[in-house]
C-alpha cells in the first residue's frame, strides 16, 4: 500500500479480476509414417511443404507421407507435426530403432595421423550415403583455419570456410556448423596432436554406413508405445493437434490403434484411409465387420484419389486424408468449426485427376448408413468430400462437425479455467465460472455454432450451471467444484428435400425431391 503523505495525484495499476477463455485452434494437424530423412520419434512443426522437403526430404515409392503433407499445404496455409517412423527390435525402447546414421572420420595432419574429426549426416537414413565432404584450403589464415564444403549427390549444398578445431575461437567448426547445416553435424574427436596439424586433412571424403531401418517394420511400428514414445505415441507431448492421420497405413491393426489413441485422448480427431483395391461391398464389410469400428473421434472416407505423381509425371493412388485435414483446417479458418468440412464449396480437393472407384447414388446410399464418407466427382466441381460422418455407432456424435465443435469447446474450457484451481470453492468461485464460460460460449453462439431455435437469444442455445444445487457440502468436502454445460450445437444440413407442387388454381400435384 502507498503512503500518501502530500496531496498530489496517485496512479494505481490494478489487476481485473475478470477471466477470459480464449479459443484453442482446431486446425493443426499431425502425420505420420515413413520419409526419406528426418527425426525419428520426434515431432516436428511443420509450417509449409518446402520445410517439410528440407527435414524430411522428398516424395519416396515406398510411402504416402510427403504426398499428404504436401495434400495439406495446398489446401491451407497451416501448420502441421510431422514424425517418421521405423522399426524398433523392441517397440518399449526407443533406443531400439534399427537406423543407422551415415558417417565418416576425418584423420588429421600430424605426420603419424589420428582421427580428428567426425562428420555424420543430421538424421539416420541411407539418403546420408550420398553426402561427401571436401576439405581445402580455408581462405584466410590457411596456415591455421580450413574451409569444409558438403555435396549432396554431387551438387554443393553447404560451405563453411575459416574453420578452426581451436574450441575456444569463434570460428569453431563444431558451433559454427552444428545446428546451422541442414545436411550434416561434426564431433571433435578430442586428438593429442597439437594446433595447427589436429586439423582435418585436405581431400574429399563420403559418408557411409546409413540404413532407413525399414527391414522389418510393421503394424507394431506405427501403433506404437505409450512408455517409450514411438509410433503414434510421439505426438503425446504435443497438445494443440486436433486433427490426425498415418496417410495411406490401412490395416486394421492401426487404424484401431489410431482410434484407441484418439478415445484415450479425447482431444483429436483421426483420418482414416480405405485400403487401396476395395469395392463397395468390401469396404462396407471392412468397416463394419472387419475392423468393427465405433469411435466417436474418427472418420473413414472411401475412394482414394488419384494424382499426378510431382515425382515421376505419372498418375498415382493417393490415400485422401493429407488434403481432407487441410479441408478441415480451412473450413475451420473460414467458417468455424461448427461447419461441416463437405460439400461443393468446402470439401473440393485440389489437384485430383480421378477417382480409384467411381461411386453411383444407389452405392452412396449404401455406404453412407455404414459410416463411410462418399468422394465424390461432381460435374463442373470436381472431386469433393460428400459425407459428414463419424465411425461411432451413437446417434449423438455421428456428425464429425458436431463431434469436433465439442472437441475444441472442452480443451479452451479446460485451458481457459486452470485459474480456478486452489481458488476457495465458494459462491465466488462460482459466479466467475458462470461469467467466465457463459461470455466465452456466446461468441460461438453468435458465430452460428449453437442453435436457438430461431429465437435470437443465447439462452435458448446453452446454459452454464455452476451453484449451490451442483456443489453440496459433500462434493467440497471431496475438494471437487462441479459446473454443467449444456449445448445445442448447429446441426449439418444434409438431406436437402424441396417438396414441388402444381398448382393449377384449385388442384395439388405433389412431388418430393431430396437427396444427399
Amino acid at each position: 500500500m502507498p503512503e500518501y503523505l502530500s496531496p498530489d495525484i496517485f496512479v494505481e495499476e490494478r489487476e481485473s479480476n475478470r477471466h477470459t477463455i480464449e479459443r484453442v485452434s482446431a486446425s493443426v494437424a499431425a502425420f505420420y509414417g515413413i520419409a526419406e530423412r528426418g527425426p525419428v520419434g520426434v515431432p516436428v512443426l511443420i509450417t509449409s511443404f518446402a520445410q517439410f522437403r528440407r527435414i524430411f526430404g522428398g516424395y519416396i515409392p515406398n510411402s504416402h507421407l510427403a504426398y499428404a503433407v504436401d495434400g495439406f499445404f495446398k489446401k491451407v496455409k497451416g501448420r502441421c507435426y510431422v514424425s517418421r517412423v521405423v522399426h524398433y527390435t523392441d517397440i518399449t525402447d526407443a533406443a531400439t530403432a534399427t537406423c543407422e546414421t551415415s558417417a565418416a572420420t576425418l584423420n588429421d595432419r600430424a605426420g603419424a595421423p589420428v582421427p580428428t574429426l567426425g562428420v555424420k549426416a543430421v538424421s539416420p537414413g541411407k539418403w546420408g550415403d550420398d553426402i561427401s565432404v571436401k576439405i581445402e584450403a580455408a581462405t584466410n589464415k590457411a596456415a591455421e583455419h580450413f574451409k569444409m564444403k558438403v555435396y549432396l549427390k554431387g551438387t554443393l549444398v553447404d560451405l563453411r570456410d575459416d574453420l578452426s578445431m581451436d574450441a575456444a575461437s569463434e570460428n569453431y567448426a563444431i558451433g559454427r556448423v552444428n545446428g546451422v547445416s541442414e545436411f550434416i553435424v561434426l564431433e571433435d574427436l578430442g586428438g593429442a596432436t597439437a594446433a595447427p596439424e589436429n586439423r582435418p586433412a585436405e581431400g574429399l571424403f563420403a559418408l557411409t554406413g546409413g540404413d532407413d531401418g525399414l527391414v522389418g517394420i510393421g503394424d507394431i511400428d506405427y501403433a506404437g508405445s505409450h512408455a517409450a514414445r514411438t509410433g503414434v505415441f510421439a505426438f503425446d507431448p504435443v497438445d494443440e493437434i486436433s486433427i490426425l492421420a498415418c496417410p495411406g497405413v490401412t490395416t486394421q491393426t492401426v487404424q484401431n490403434a489410431l482410434c484407441t489413441y484418439s478415445e484415450l485422448r479425447q482431444d483429436i480427431f483421426v483420418i482414416l484411409d480405405p485400403p487401396v483395391g476395395m469395392n463397395v461391398t468390401e469396404i462396407k464389410e471392412y468397416v463394419q465387420d472387419t475392423a468393427a469400428f465405433n469411435c466417436r473421434f474418427a472418420a473413414l472416407y472411401y475412394p482414394n484419389i488419384v494424382i499426378i505423381d510431382p515425382a515421376t509425371g505419372k498418375s498415382r493412388i493417393a490415400p485422401p486424408s493429407g488434403q481432407l485435414a487441410g479441408i478441415y483446417a480451412k473450413t475451420d479458418v473460414v467458417h468455424g468449426v461448427h461447419k461441416a468440412p463437405a460439400g461443393t464449396e468446402d470439401g473440393k480437393f485440389a489437384d485430383v485427376i480421378g477417382l480409384e472407384y467411381t461411386l453411383d447414388k444407389g452405392q452412396r446410399d449404401t455406404l453412407y448408413p455404414a459410416r463411410v464418407n462418399p468422394i465424390i466427382k461432381k460435374c463442373g466441381v470436381g472431386v469433393v468430400a460428400w459425407g459428414n460422418r463419424t465411425l461411432t455407432a451413437l446417434s449423438d456424435w455421428r456428425s464429425i462437425n458436431v463431434r469436433r465443435l465439442f472437441l475444441n469447446v472442452v480443451e479452451s474450457i479446460a485451458e481457459g479455467t486452470e485459474w480456478a484451481v486452489f481458488k476457495p470453492n465458494n459462491q465466488e468461485l462460482w459466479r466467475d465460472l458462470n461469467t467466465t464460460i457463459t461470455l466465452f460460449l456466446k461468441e460461438y453462439w453468435r458465430e452460428g455454432a449453437f442453435f436457438d431455435g430461431g429465437t435470437g437469444n443465447w439462452r435458448d442455445s446453452f446454459y452454464v450451471k455452476c451453484d449451490a444445487e451442483l456443489n453440496t457440502q459433500e462434493i467440497i468436502d471431496q475438494y471437487k467444484v462441479v459446473t454443467e454445460i449444456g449445448i445445442a450445437p448447429t446441426k449439418a444440413a444434409e438431406f436437402v428435400i424441396f417438396r414441388i407442387t402444381q398448382w393449377d388454381g384449385g388442384r395439388l400435384i405433389g412431388e418430393t425431391m431430396g437427396g444427399v
